[in-house]
């Protein structure tokens, strides 16, 4: 949501948001593990792809500096040619459908407890 609503910001300024973020968790809950999911790619915003592509390699960077979880969530949602699968989303190609948080769901269960 933020590159949707600040499309010339840049992957490094979304880096330090969420390295202020996650410093503010482990001031609070130092032993608590954080576990990130990437942004999507939705179908509407293929334009923002490169943008989110560039921050989730940066942020699964930091995280595995770390040693905190980062999970792919486009790799489950992709179609053989490597785009988001259509069908999973509603009409506006932003919010998913069913299908889809139950992609989410089976990939993020094995990290839950």
């Amino acid at each position: 949501n933020d590159f949707a609503s600040e499309e010339s910001l840049k992957a490094k300024v979304v880096l330090k948001r969420f390295k202020t973020f996650y410093a503010s968790i482990k001031e609070f809950h130092p032993n608590v593990p954080v576990v990130y999911v990437s942004a999507k790619m939705s179908p509407s915003r293929k334009h923002l792809w490169k943008q989110f592509a560039e921050s989730n390699r940066l942020i699964e960077k930091f995280l595995k500096n770390k040693k905190e979880t980062y999970i792919d969530i486009n790799k489950a949602m992709e179609d053989s040619n490597g785009n988001p699968r259509p069908e999973l989303y509603l009409d506006d190609m932003l919010h998913m459908k069913k299908d889809g948080y139950l992609i989410w769901a089976k990939v993020m269960a094995p990290y839950l407890k």
